[in-house]
């Protein structure tokens, strides 16, 4: 497994441990763009497919990733995940998946 896996770990802007505060004007990217982009980072590194994990808001964008692009997932595991509309996500996954 390890010839063939590698753990990447996507660190935000101002997330990373003693990083500063970010400035005032800074606009953070919402949690849409962040997952869109995943698919770039991967892209660039080569990556056919994941297992995406992800806590809290990483879990969010995790999600997001897995609806835009399910190809690119082998599966997802999410912990504290919050924001989730009243519809919820696994039947938004499940709609995406069977095409509906």
């Amino acid at each position: 497994i390890r010839k063939r896996a590698l753990f990447l770990h996507v660190s935000l802007p101002g997330q990373v441990n003693g990083a500063e505060d970010l400035p005032r004007d800074f606009i953070f990217p919402s949690m849409e763009a962040i997952a869109l982009n995943l698919i770039t980072v991967m892209d660039h590194l080569r990556i056919k497919q994941v297992v995406g994990l992800g806590d809290g808001a990483g879990a969010n964008i995790i999600l997001r990733f897995a609806m835009n692009h399910p190809s690119r997932v082998h599966g997802v595991l999410v912990i504290n995940i919050e924001g989730v509309g009243s519809g919820g996500y696994k039947e938004i996954i499940m709609d995406k998946l069977s095409g509906r």
